[in-house]
């Protein structure tokens, strides 16, 4: 296999078949429990979108502030960045591997939020949403993930309570 090492070790990590069988089939439920009961309306929509928001924002941000803090306390942070793989594939690897889980499941929920909001097909609202819902969870993991390098950079503690911040500061940006 050849590309992005750091990107498929957090790959092989977080995106494991059990795990996305069961996040696939716990939303599906979700979602077909509320389609049923109110139909195609504007419930599932803002389910649909509370979803993600708690999942990208709350979850994936935790997730992209501790991937290196993680390191850190596992010790192994020194011997990664004194490898042969470059700070941008570090990154890249540390940002979308790690947060590959969480943004799996966000899809699915924009994805149901797209279907349901789409009755009346497709608008420039709809898409615009969307995007901006995407984007803006890009950024707060982006955030979140340089305020923890920047802590690693100055020394400050890593503990979870500074995890916690690191996550809130990401979801501000947002």
């Amino acid at each position: 296999m050849t590309g992005n090492t750091e990107f498929i070790r957090n790959l092989w990590l977080e995106a494991r078949l059990p795990r996305m069988v069961g996040i696939s089939t716990l939303l599906g439920a979700l979602f077909l429990l509320i389609w049923l009961r109110t139909g195609l309306s504007a419930t599932l929509s803002n389910v649909a979108l509370t979803a993600y928001v708690a999942i990208i924002f709350i979850w994936g941000n935790r997730l992209a502030a501790n991937s290196v803090i993680q390191e850190v306390n596992n010790g192994t942070w020194d011997s990664q960045r004194m490898s042969a793989i470059s700070p941008w594939a570090m990154t890249v690897g540390k940002l979308y591997g790690g947060t590959i889980f969480v943004w799996f499941s966000g899809l699915i929920c924009l994805g149901v939020y797209a279907w349901s909001e789409s009755r009346s097909g497709f608008s420039a609202k709809l898409i615009q949403t969307t995007i901006i819902y995407l984007c803006c969870g890009l950024l707060s993991h982006i955030i979140s993930l340089i305020v923890s390098l920047v802590a690693i950079r100055k020394r400050r503690a890593y503990g979870q309570l500074r995890v916690w911040l690191y996550q809130f500061i990401g979801l501000a940006a947002a």
